[in-house]
């Protein structure tokens, strides 16, 4: 899919797999599982560190919102349209270069620099 063509959708949940391995890294254990969005409450597509793909795999999903990592941070994202699709040359930004940018302003990444994490924050303008 192009990515692209989420500008102007809704982001509607966040879900994430069990995790397929984890293991002892630095600075701490690194869970390796996938991430996926749910966009207009209906179509289910898989956030990569680097592209997006059509959600095809059977796996059990579980909301985003019910993990401890939401609950402590509560970041706004979910009911938000998505207004913005950085592309970074994958081969300088390797652990994530596809950031969906949400109309209020929020960030949201898959990270790979210690396992599989999401990543969502203010986002910053790089000058």
């Amino acid at each position: 899919m192009n990515p692209q063509e989420l500008i102007g959708r809704t982001l509607t949940n966040i879900f994430e797999t069990k995790p397929s391995l984890v293991q002892e890294g630095i600075p701490g254990p690194a869970s390796y599982f996938d991430i996926v969005i749910e966009i207009d409450g209906s179509d289910l597509f898989e956030l990569g560190a680097h592209e997006i793909l059509d959600w095809t795999k059977k796996d059990k999903l579980t909301s985003y919102e019910k993990s401890a990592w939401e609950v402590q941070n509560n970041f706004n994202v979910i009911g938000k349209k998505v207004t913005k699709v950085i592309q970074r040359d994958s081969e300088e930004y390797y652990d994530g270069s596809l950031i969906l940018l949400l109309e209020n302003n929020l960030m949201i990444e898959h990270q790979t620099t210690n396992g599989d994490q999401l990543f969502i924050n203010k986002y910053k303008a790089e000058d």
